[in-house]
């Protein structure tokens, strides 16, 4: 349940700085 919750931080987290960016986000492909 933490981890699941944790990786749901880090995929947001990476959407957020990649879109910014301007690349596809690597969180979301775990």
């Amino acid at each position: 349940m933490f981890l699941a919750y944790r990786q749901q931080v880090i995929a947001l987290t990476y959407g957020v700085t990649t879109s910014v960016s301007g690349h596809r986000p690597l969180a979301y492909s775990f």
